[in-house]
């Protein structure tokens, strides 16, 4: 089921899903970049007429 939801319907590829499974700092990694997802939430928002 993981495969599915993360390689077929978001488009992951394989090395990222098991990046997720095997590597110990993947999310915290992600988890560093919520000031640059924010902004990156922001634009989008601007651009659809959302903010």
């Amino acid at each position: 089921m993981k495969y599915f939801t993360w390689v077929e319907q978001q488009g992951k590829t394989y090395a990222e899903i098991q990046a997720m499974w095997n590597e110990r700092d993947y999310f915290t990694s992600i988890q560093k970049q919520v000031g640059e997802i924010d902004e990156l939430i922001v634009e989008f928002n601007k651009e659809v007429g959302l903010a």
